[in-house]
């Protein structure tokens, strides 16, 4: 299969109290990574989608309106910011940058966190616990 047409999509319930995710990395391995993560450790937060590419990042994202969103710096058709470009209104967004992208460099717009790969259980809660 091509991952670039790798999309997966699951419906949220209608709890009031469950936020919604969606993960977007070109890698399988860090989106099955993330998504154990989250599952072992923020059961509230439901992941309603994956995608892959700056394209189906925002179709993804404008289908499923979720509250945070997470997307790896490069991926398939451009980069996270050119996702957030495209974006309105923008769910919150947790940029995951590996440590060559030199995350410290990245000035974040409002609403926008960064977190180093591999993404420590701290970093992230500390991230979320300001969000959840």
């Amino acid at each position: 299969m091509n991952p670039a047409s790798s999309f997966i999509e699951t419906s949220a319930s209608s709890s009031s109290k469950t936020r919604t995710c969606v993960i977007i990395d070109d890698e399988e391995r860090g989106r099955a990574y993330l998504c154990a993560l989250l599952r072992r450790n923020f059961p509230d937060l439901l992941q309603v989608g994956q995608a892959v590419s700056v394209v189906e990042s925002v179709a993804l994202i404008a289908r499923t309106n979720p509250d945070i969103a997470f997307l790896d710096v490069d991926i398939i058709g451009g980069t996270a910011f050119d996702v957030l470009e495209r974006l309105d209104p923008k769910p919150f967004v947790i940029i995951c940058s590996t440590s060559y992208n030199n995350p410290g460099s990245i000035l974040p717009p409002p609403g926008v966190a960064i977190l180093l790969k591999p993404i420590s259980i701290d970093a992230l809660r500390e991230v979320l616990q300001s969000k959840l």
